[in-house]
């Protein structure tokens, strides 16, 4: 008997069937990268000492957003609200990584910044093998989340997990990284960070952010009864989440 279910951790309104954003595939890797800010926030690296999520906070929330996705019926009639999700800004020009979930079948995306201004946004391009999805808002000078590294994470580090969950902008909630290369059986496109940092439905794509301020992960599905949080948490690895970007934002520009 199963325990244990993965959910993907967007918050789902509707019940019914989606349209798949269909996958985007180029045939050379990008020489450059769309998200480019990596700088550390200063003097957070303290060694043994308890990270200063107090500070981190502060300066990474900004560049986190809530995602609420529609779909516009093609005969008229109100826009059905799919549901909702989070968002990291990767480049001041107005792009954001989010799920690839959160912005399945939607034909209109509406995105609300941390200074509350709520705008519309763009669904540049998805990987749905790789829950992974880039949106851009027509706005310019937004504050970026920082980069970091995610190949050398080991387990045990602090991180902190910035998103909407169940549509409360701006939660945070801090644990460690559990386990690395983690491989699911309901998501097989990929291996994964495992984290006991909370994280609980419309968290999906959010950052998971280490302690020097960086983000080394995109949050993605919990193991849960009930679609609550159970301290299992997954998000996709930074290298990845970087390479997926690029590639869909020069897939974009063809």
């Amino acid at each position: 008997m199963r325990l244990f279910v993965v959910v993907p951790v967007a918050v789902a309104l509707v019940a019914g069937a989606v349209v798949s954003v269909r996958p985007l595939v180029v045939s050379q890797p990008a020489r450059s990268s769309l998200w480019t800010e990596r700088s550390p926030l200063p003097r957070l690296d303290v060694g043994i000492l308890a990270p200063d999520w107090v500070r981190i906070a502060r300066a990474l929330r900004p560049g986190v957003v809530h995602i609420r996705a529609w779909q516009v019926p093609a005969a008229g009639g109100p826009p059905v609200n799919l549901g909702l999700g989070s968002g990291a800004i990767v480049n001041r020009d107005g792009y954001i990584v989010t799920n690839e979930h959160v912005v399945r079948g939607a034909t209109r995306l509406s995105v609300k910044l941390a200074d509350g201004r709520e705008l519309p946004g763009t669904l540049v391009g998805a990987d749905a093998r790789l829950d992974l999805a880039l949106v851009k808002v027509a706005a310019g000078g937004l504050p970026v989340v920082p980069l970091g590294e995610s190949a050398t994470l080991e387990a045990g580090e602090p991180v902190m997990a910035i998103g909407s969950p169940f549509g409360l902008d701006q939660t945070v909630s801090v644990g460690i990284v559990s386990a690395l290369e983690r491989t699911l059986e309901l998501e097989p496109g990929g291996r994964f960070i495992q984290t006991d940092a909370r994280i609980n439905p419309g968290s999906s794509g959010g950052p998971l952010i280490n302690r020097r301020g960086q983000a080394i992960g995109i949050n993605t599905v919990v193991f849960t009864h009930n679609g609550g949080d159970t301290g299992i948490g997954f998000a996709i690895p930074a290298h990845v989440v970087e390479a997926a970007l690029t590639r869909l934002a020069v897939t974009s520009r063809r």
